[in-house]
């Protein structure tokens, strides 16, 4: 570097008698070599940012990612609505016991809102809709209709919350 300098200030006269020129040739001079370096990097630099969202990707979906923690939230929380729906398929069937429509139809109204708000309508349209279940039925002798219709509901809605907690995994 001091030996540029040292040329510079040698014919200093010249460029002084030149200055646009020198400037001119300057300027191209810097244009070149930035051109010529975005040219030969730019492609590595793409690469390798490929490469980090690739990679931050993947450690979202490990234990400790965000991916992964929210994940766990959710298989929690449908976890806690199916265990009440199992509390509810249980008592539904108790000798003694009156059918608990109106308890079941609020848990799957809280069950419904959890799904529009967090997961979307889709997973809510998923929740109500029927198509592609077991339809399981429950035998027994002193079950009524509207027990059996209960449980096998209740039954239908448990199987959907399996299949979307298998989602999450």
């Amino acid at each position: 570097m001091a030996e540029l300098l040292s040329y510079i200030g040698k014919e200093w006269g010249v460029i002084g008698q030149a200055p646009l020129t020198f400037i001119t040739l300057v300027l191209l001079s810097i244009a070149a070599a930035y051109f010529a370096a975005s040219w030969r990097f730019g492609g590595i630099i793409a690469s390798q940012q490929g490469e980090i969202k690739l990679l931050e990707r993947k450690l979202a979906t490990v234990p400790g990612g965000t991916d992964h923690e929210r994940n766990k939230a959710y298989r929690e929380s449908l976890g806690v609505y199916l265990r009440e729906c199992e509390g509810l398929q249980e008592r539904t069937i108790a000798k003694d016991t009156q059918p608990l429509i109106d308890e079941a139809n609020e848990w799957s109204g809280r069950v419904s809102a959890f799904l529009e708000g967090t997961l979307g309508t889709d997973y809510l349209a998923r929740f109500s809709n029927d198509a592609g279940l077991s339809g399981q039925t429950i035998l027994g002798a002193g079950i009524t209709t509207e027990q059996r219709s209960l449980w096998e509901w209740l039954n239908r809605r448990s199987e959907r919350l399996h299949e979307f907690i298998r989602e999450f995994r």
